[in-house]
């Protein structure tokens, strides 16, 4: 939700919103979310999601959240390409450490 329609939507439903959240997990708030911020961009007529009117670009997205416990959440919608080299990058991350190099870390 990039543009002040969407925000002012937000702002609008807020009450209704957080009253309907605060019994779901943080899963279902983000499916909650999610339809809630699909049936916005449709009511402001972006039907595809965040988007601008014209755009021939594939719409991509990928996100990953902290929750709990430094738990972390990885969510995507990806076209095919963004996909393959997320799935690239997953495979190459995944693999042993090259013999004679230092051993990979998170940082």
């Amino acid at each position: 939700m990039r543009n002040p329609s969407s925000t002012r939507l937000v702002n609008e439903h807020e009450a209704e919103l957080v009253s309907l959240l605060v019994p779901l997990s943080t899963s279902q708030t983000v499916t909650a979310m999610r339809h809630w911020a699909a049936c916005a961009a449709d009511a402001d007529g972006d039907p595809g999601g965040e988007g601008e009117p014209g755009d021939t670009e594939p719409r991509r997205a990928l996100h990953c959240s902290e929750v709990l416990d430094g738990r972390r959440i990885l969510d995507g919608d990806l076209d095919a390409d963004s996909g393959e080299v997320v799935a690239a990058a997953l495979r190459l991350a995944e693999s042993p450490d090259a013999a004679g190099e230092p051993a990979r870390t998170s940082t």
